[in-house]
């Protein structure tokens, strides 16, 4: 693409060109000024990190997150200016103070949280675990840093914390919408002779609905025009939702008793499966240090480490069902009380509505 188009055939537009490590920036140039690269013979990254970086050794946390380490990483550039200058004949930066762009204001505070015993005891485990694999004490194909640093994140936060975590935030941004209507009625009453909506009119003596479509629907319409008082239709929605108020309370009713028998049992069989999971997540921690130890064999290992896991995964999926049946009844109450209190805003269709 360089050679067909004079090395303008690639356009690269980025928020972080370098994020995570120096290197990055080699990596921009070497795509967009390959040329310019071997033209300073700078086109290995060796003679490139020479000019340009500068090595800094630093105590960092190890990926095991049991303790610290030096490390030794190209984290500073000199001859910054030189660097720049070679940059932008291919960049066109623009920083967020000349883009001015609007950005929502950050409340910003500090949470210290302390471990449960259960994390505290993976926390070790993946210690022991990273230094039988810096020791080479263990294959590649069965365990290595990046599988020890995957599994770290459930000592951070459980699977079903995170989906709960979920819920709440989709839950927080669900759109509110608020209804300025006076009248409850208004604009839901339509005409039995023409289906099109009536009008609310309050005239001096009373409020009252009429049908304004006769034009559209033909001079020839059943439809009169005349008024009808407000209170007729009132009263018959009032009956209409009294009746099915009746029956809501009385569905509640035996909802809750539901409700109340199921979740009770529910939440008993949960929480014999978290603690049966649990069980086998340790055994599983147990079964590795064995093996570590010496005292089981790879294949001994391997087999018990699956049929651990495969009942896990077998509780998972249980405790996963049992957690939505759960959710499915706990949300059908809400909607059911939801109904009822939408019913009830409904029936306060006016004064004389409800005297009567």
């Amino acid at each position: 693409m360089d050679e067909i188009t004079g090395s303008r055939g690639i356009t690269f537009a980025t928020g972080t060109p370098v994020s995570n490590s120096m290197t990055e920036l080699y990596t921009l140039m070497r795509y967009l000024q390959y040329d310019r690269l071997m033209e300073m013979n700078l086109g290995h990254f060796d003679s490139w990190a020479s000019t340009f970086g500068e090595t800094v050794t630093a105590v960092e946390l190890a990926p095991e997150g049991t303790g610290y380490r030096v490390k030794t990483r190209f984290a500073k550039f000199f001859n910054l200016p030189e660097l720049m200058s070679v940059f932008k004949e291919a960049a066109d930066i623009q920083t967020s103070d000349m883009l001015k762009l609007p950005v929502p204001e950050v409340d910003y505070s500090d949470v210290v949280l302390q471990p449960s015993e259960e994390q505290t005891a993976m926390v070790e485990a993946l210690g022991k675990r990273a230094e039988i694999v810096r020791n080479g004490g263990v294959d590649a194909s069965v365990d290595n840093m990046l599988k020890i640093t995957n599994d770290a994140h459930d000592a951070i936060i459980t699977k079903e914390e995170y989906e709960n975590a979920q819920i709440a935030i989709r839950q927080m941004n669900k759109p509110k919408f608020k209804i300025n209507n006076e009248y409850p009625l208004r604009g839901l009453i339509r005409c039995g002779v023409c289906r099109l909506s009536m009008t609310y009119l309050e005239l001096a003596y009373e409020p009252v609905y009429y049908c304004p479509h006769k034009k559209k629907v033909g001079r020839h319409s059943d439809c009169c025009g005349d008024y009808i008082p407000a209170v007729h239709i009132d009263e018959a929605v009032w009956r209409m939702l009294r009746q099915q108020l009746n029956q809501l309370h009385d569905f509640g009713i035996q909802m809750e008793l539901r409700k109340g028998r199921e979740t009770k049992k529910g939440s008993l069989d949960c929480k014999q499966m978290r603690s049966e999971i649990d069980k086998l997540k340790a055994e599983r921690i147990r079964q590795y240090e064995a093996y570590a130890e010496g005292i089981l064999s790879r294949e001994q290992y391997l087999v018990k480490k699956s049929a651990l896991t495969a009942a896990v995964e077998s509780l998972q999926g249980k405790l996963e069902r049992l957690n939505t049946m759960i959710e499915d009844e706990d949300r059908f109450t809400g909607e059911l009380a939801l109904m009822k209190q939408k019913a009830g805003e409904s029936m306060r269709l006016s004064a004389h509505c409800l005297d009567a």
